[in-house]
């Protein structure tokens, strides 16, 4: 199962900034290549652990890049001080963050203001799911600004 924070998909400032970089969990295999192969991301940079998020994010600060997609895996909730780098390259002006999490809804807590989609685990089937789920809101958004 997986949930959609509340204003997720209405946060139509994350689609509309798309393609995005993805900086995704080297776990995440499957949720990048159904994303790159649409086009939805310009640039994918795996991630061995959270604990790389920080020195990826760095790369993408100071309005190099808008648009940052950011997919996680942790079978316990993370550390607060390993989303913290999450949560300041969201405060940055300029600078539009995403979070697709695979693991503990405990994690959002410590974020906020972050588009977020939760999913509790990285089965295959999930990674698909959050992959069409992401897709349909860009359609959507596509919709609304061509009409």
């Amino acid at each position: 199962g997986g949930s959609v924070r509340e204003g997720a998909g209405e946060d139509r400032r994350l689609f509309a900034d798309s393609p995005w970089v993805l900086l995704c969990d080297v776990q995440l295999g499957l949720f990048a290549d159904e994303l790159a192969k649409t086009g939805a991301v310009r640039q994918v940079e795996t991630l061995a652990s959270c604990r790389e998020l920080p020195e990826k994010l760095r790369a993408f600060e100071h309005g190099r890049t808008h648009a940052v997609l950011v997919a996680l895996t942790h079978n316990k909730p993370l550390r607060p001080e390993d989303l913290a780098p999450l949560q300041a390259a969201a405060e940055q002006a300029g600078m539009t963050v995403g979070l697709v999490h695979f693991g503990s809804g405990y994690d959002l807590e410590h974020l906020s203001g972050i588009p977020a989609l939760l999913l509790y685990d990285k089965a295959p089937s999930l990674q698909i799911a959050a992959a069409e789920f992401i897709l349909a809101q860009l359609e959507k958004e596509r919709s609304i600004n061509h009409v």
